[in-house]
């Protein structure tokens, strides 16, 4: 039976995961071409999944990243990001933790995060074509949206090797896995 105490952490760490979605997203370079920005908050996207019940994480960071959006002044954004941002928790849930406890841990995670990102660049693409009604604006963002990635990885990867240090990582693994197990 899980206690209320590990119910409580794992949604408040899910509150400050989104919080710090919206914070790293805001904090953005925006690219005038495509009227839309690049910012690290993917790197909370590729941590969430390892750090909370994988229905938070679909839920909770991508609010976060739209609502980024609605602070920035681009809302229109907003309702793709939601989705594309949702899809990637999805693709990083499911390659990771299909491969849980494989003995190569590190290449799926970065794999995970990999797939995740370039279904980011594609939705990005995607949305970028629709919102400007030209194809010209959906490329000029691609190369954008791939540094977007390789730094929000490179960021997750240094972020999730530094918390492995730390006897609390495994309270935050071991709560993340009892909610799951226990719902």
């Amino acid at each position: 039976m899980q206690t209320v105490k590990s119910k409580t952490f794992v949604l408040t760490l899910t509150a400050v995961l989104m919080a710090l979605e919206v914070v790293l997203t805001t904090l953005s370079f925006p690219i005038v071409a495509t009227q839309g920005y690049i910012h690290l908050g993917d790197s909370i996207i590729f941590l969430s999944v390892f750090l909370i019940p994988e229905a938070y994480a679909i839920v909770a960071i991508p609010l976060g990243a739209a609502l980024a959006d609605a602070i920035l002044g681009v809302a229109f954004w907003s309702p793709w990001t939601f989705v594309i941002k949702g899809l990637m928790v999805i693709v990083i849930a499911f390659i990771a933790h299909k491969n849980q406890g494989k003995n190569a841990k590190k290449i799926v995670e970065i794999a995970s995060m990999v797939a995740s990102g370039a279904v980011m660049v594609a939705g990005y693409y995607i949305a970028e074509c629709v919102i400007a009604g030209n194809v010209t604006v959906g490329l000029v963002a691609i190369p954008w949206n791939i540094v977007q990635m390789v730094v929000g990885i490179v960021i997750a990867q240094v972020v999730l090797g530094q918390l492995s240090k730390f006897s609390f990582t495994k309270h935050i693994v071991r709560n993340r896995d009892a909610f799951i197990d226990n719902k």
